[in-house]
C-alpha cells in the first residue's frame, strides 16, 4: 500500500466529561460512552452534545468495553458479555466465562465475540445460543475485530498481521502490521483505524491507501470509535475529541 506523509487531522469537537469513562463506541451516527462506574451509558450527538443518559439496570464492578447495533447495546467486565434491548433497557448477562478483547456485529441481535482467553471467535445468537466461529488453528491470539461492508470482518491476528474473514469464517486475506495497535476501529466505507497509546498517532488502512495523522490535544488515548468520515478519541479516561478525516 501507498504512504502518504503524517499530517495532524482537523480537531472538530471536544468534550470534558463529568465522570471518568473506560470506552466509546458508535451508534449509527451518534456516540455511546460506557462510564467508569459500570452505572450508565451516555449517548452523545455528533458535536458531542448529550441527548440521551441511559441507566444499567444492574451495576458493572470493572467495565471494560461496549458495542451497539441497531437494537441492542453491548457491555462486558472482566468475565461476562451483557446484552441490553433498547427498547426494554434491561441489562442482562448474555456470555459467561469469557474475556472480551474485540466485539463485531454478524446481524442485529448477533455478534461475533473475540475470546482472548481461549484464543477464539465465538458466533453468538441472537436467542443466546453459542459456537465457536473461528479457533487457534486459523487465528492465534484474536484481538479487536470490526465489521466491514460486504459481509466481511477483520481480526488483530497475533502479534504483527491482521485478518480479513467471511461470514462463512473462511479467512480470505492476512496482512503484516508492523506492530500490534492499541485500539482498532473501522467505519461503514470499510476504512480501518490503528491508534497508538504510546504514539497518539492514528493509521488509516482504506482499499488503496495506508496513511497515518497526528491528533492534535490527544494525550493518553484509551478508546476509539469511528462513524462516517469522523473519529473519536476517548483522551485520558476524560474527555472526547472528534476528529474528520480528509
Amino acid at each position: 500500500m501507498p504512504t502518504a506523509p503524517v499530517r495532524p487531522l482537523a480537531l472538530q469537537h471536544t468534550l470534558r466529561l463529568e465522570s471518568p469513562a473506560v470506552a466509546v463506541c458508535p451508534d449509527g451516527q451518534k456516540l455511546v460512552v460506557l462510564e467508569a462506574s459500570g452505572t450508565r451509558l451516555l449517548r452523545l450527538e455528533p458535536d458531542l452534545v448529550r441527548s440521551e443518559t441511559i441507566p444499567l439496570t444492574r451495576r458493572l464492578t470493572a467495565p471494560r468495553g461496549l458495542a451497539a447495533d441497531r437494537f441492542y447495546f453491548y457491555v462486558y467486565d472482566d468475565r461476562v458479555l451483557y446484552r441490553m434491548s433498547k427498547e426494554k433497557l434491561e441489562l442482562k448477562p448474555w456470555l459467561a466465562n469469557v474475556r472480551v478483547s474485540g466485539l463485531a456485529s454478524f446481524s442485529p441481535g448477533e455478534m461475533l465475540v473475540a475470546d482472548e482467553e481461549r484464543g477464539v471467535i465465538w458466533y453468538k445468537t441472537l436467542f443466546g445460543d453459542s459456537r465457536r466461529f473461528i479457533d487457534v488453528s486459523t487465528v492465534v491470539d484474536p484481538g479487536q475485530v470490526i465489521a466491514l461492508p460486504d459481509g466481511m470482518f477483520c481480526v488483530l491476528n497475533g502479534p504483527r498481521s491482521m485478518s480479513w474473514f467471511n461470514r462463512a469464517g473462511i479467512i480470505t486475506r492476512t496482512v503484516a502490521i508492523s506492530s500490534r495497535p492499541d485500539f482498532m476501529a473501522g467505519n461503514p466505507q470499510g476504512d480501518i483505524f490503528h491508534l497508538s497509546r504510546q504514539t497518539g498517532r492514528v493509521r488509516v488502512f482504506s482499499k488503496d491507501t495506508r496513511a497515518e495523522y497526528d491528533l492534535p490535544g490527544v494525550s493518553g488515548p484509551t478508546s476509539v470509535a469511528a462513524f462516517g468520515n469522523t473519529i473519536a478519541v476517548l483522551d485520558q479516561d476524560s474527555r472526547i475529541l472528534t476528529f474528520r478525516l480528509p
